[in-house]
């Protein structure tokens, strides 16, 4: 209905915008309706399923958050035309439209064996306990090894100098952030195990991993570390307890609110100043200096509400998909969908073995041929899967692709969910972020995809004792 009135009534379009962007939120709502009823708690919402909750993000990231859309909000927007907005709008939705179908639909009966092969592999017996109260310390040690490492070689996350990244890339770097990434698992592990046996010892090693963790986090200049600690331990216990854990996670978006967002904007601010990137030793000597001085003398209001602004900023990611139909193919011509089949190969071969592997630098270069940003400014952009797909062949690219991510979202809910095993969550809370907000380009996507899935398995049956008897996933 509202679709109809769009189309037979004359509104200017920054009021067209908002009429959209709400008729893109109603979409998702009623997506979520359909595709949740064969779920229990709330639409499968306080299962954390991947359907409902990727439509959820999409109804906030691409309709509630746009209703307000302006020109004015910074210089990069201003260049985004509103009939462009108006073009993306359409566009997402016929794009969600292709997602909610693809997964209505399903892997199959051979897609839902694979997956199910997938987590006997990683989940060889059916009593979930670890091989060791160890298992947690041990990996959280090895990872922090690895990002001591990348912090010393000037190659940790946020930090460093990023045009020695993509002009110098290194064999070392990709496997030891795989290995640093192992602090997530720790957590996860840990968080799991507390869940289901409870008790002293296990509350103190997720505090201390925790910890690690956040750390570790603020150090990196990457707010979405600290995003994904609160999701991965409210996934962890609304599975396992069949209860949402609404206080801890009201508790974390306050401190991401009044803590995070303000330190790290101030962090990323001195890291890369306009006088240059200062050292890696020397920003995580500075990081403790910042951080007291964020906390000290604000206003608690004012904070959040900066905060709140910039996190619905942040948020909003119709801009990216406005600017690709903008300038697709009129200006930038399409790409190759080839170059995707390659991705999940090009992604597996480490560069120890090709040294000469181009660096996967999509946001980067999205930044600056669609922004028009300065080629001597290391920024990304963030790339919504959508418009990503539009750049490979326009509209049946976009269509077929949300198809089949819709169909790989089934395929996590019905065989890799962790209400099916509590381990499974080792893999599964990583895929959650990776498919709910993706960033990335759907290249990079596919790259890292195939290693991922491979470390996480191993993590996981690694982790978990063998024992007899047919795997919980495999019923």
């Amino acid at each position: 209905m509202l679709w109809i009135i769009d189309s037979l009534y004359y509104f200017p379009d920054r009021t067209r915008i908002g009429l959209r962007a709400t008729c893109l939120a109603v979409e998702c709502a009623a997506a979520i309706a359909l595709i949740g009823v064969r779920f229990n708690r709330f639409y499968g919402l306080g299962q954390m399923r991947l359907g409902p909750w990727y439509l959820a993000w999409s109804a906030l990231s691409l309709g509630v958050a746009t209703i307000g859309w302006s020109t004015s909000r910074s210089n990069i927007t201003a260049q985004i035309r509103e009939v462009s907005v108006l073009s993306a709008l359409a566009v997402a939705s016929l794009g969600l439209a292709f997602w909610v179908a693809g997964y209505l639909l399903g892997p199959g009966q051979i897609g839902l064996a694979v997956g199910r092969k997938l987590a006997m592999l990683a989940l060889p017996g059916k009593i979930p306990r670890l091989y060791s109260p160890s298992v947690p310390w041990i990996l959280s040690a090895v990872s922090v090894l690895a990002r001591v490492c990348l912090i010393l070689l000037g190659r940790y996350a946020y930090l460093g100098d990023p045009e020695a990244r993509i002009n110098s890339p290194t064999f070392y770097t990709q496997p030891l952030t795989i290995i640093g990434g192992f602090g997530a698992a720790a957590l996860v592990i840990a968080a799991s195990d507390l869940a289901q046996h409870g008790g002293a010892r296990r509350r103190l090693t997720l505090l201390v991993i925790l910890l690690v963790e956040v750390s570790f986090g603020l150090v990196s200049g990457m707010k979405e570390e600290f995003a994904l600690i609160i999701l991965s331990i409210c996934i962890v216990f609304a599975v396992a307890r069949y209860r949402f854990p609404f206080k801890w996670a009201l508790l974390g978006v306050g401190i991401f609110l009044v803590v995070i967002i303000p330190f790290n904007v101030a962090y990323r601010e001195a890291v890369r100043s306009s006088s240059g990137a200062l050292d890696t030793r020397d920003a995580v000597r500075a990081a403790p200096g910042i951080f007291a001085a964020t906390q000290e003398d604000q206003s608690l209001a004012k904070t959040i509400t900066d905060s709140g602004d910039y996190l619905l900023y942040r948020v909003s990611s119709i801009d990216s998909l406005a600017v690709t139909l903008q300038r697709t193919p009129d200006i930038i011509g399409y790409r190759s969908s080839w170059e995707l089949l390659q991705m999940p190969m090009f992604g597996a071969i480490p560069r120890f073995v090709w040294p000469d592997k181009p660096v996967l630098q999509d946001a980067y270069t999205f930044n600056h041929d669609y922004y028009s940003m300065d080629r001597s400014i290391y920024t990304s952009a963030a790339i919504l899967p959508q418009g990503d797909l539009y750049r490979y062949g326009g509209l049946l690219p976009l269509a077929i692709g949300m198809m089949l991510f819709g169909v790989f979202a089934r395929l996590v809910d019905e065989r890799l969910h962790p209400i099916l095993d509590p381990r499974l969550a080792v893999l599964f809370v990583p895929l959650f972020p990776l498919i709910i907000k993706s960033e990335a380009g759907v290249g990079d996507v596919l790259a890292q995809l195939p290693m991922t899935i491979i470390m996480l398995v191993l993590i996981t049956r690694l982790a978990y004792r063998v024992s007899p008897g047919r795997a919980v996933a495999g019923r």
